[in-house]
């Protein structure tokens, strides 16, 4: 999460968010703007290190675009043009 951070840090106001690792079987991740919170899932773990990051960097662009609209897919693929790629490493893990 550190090393995605400064990527961020300029659109989001503030310190890096808390990064939490929970037991979690139905999401991957969530974010929690209000909270300043980053919630991973512990399996995330056992994942390549490609689907971590894409599973990071979506829950980052939360803090600039709290829903799934155009906005948020177009900022992921400014910073990881292959996110399709990397999110169906995940969708082949479930």
């Amino acid at each position: 999460c550190r090393r995605w951070w400064p990527a961020f840090a300029p659109r989001c106001a503030g310190p890096m968010p808390k990064v939490r690792v929970r037991d979690m079987r139905t999401r991957w991740g969530s974010c929690h703007p209000a909270k300043r919170q980053i919630t991973l899932a512990a399996r995330l773990a056992l994942q390549p290190p490609e689907a971590v990051e894409y599973v990071v960097v979506h829950e980052y662009c939360h803090f600039v675009h709290p829903d799934h609209q155009a906005g948020f897919w177009a900022l992921v693929a400014s910073i990881l043009p292959d996110w399709k790629a990397r999110r169906a490493l995940l969708r082949n893990a479930r």
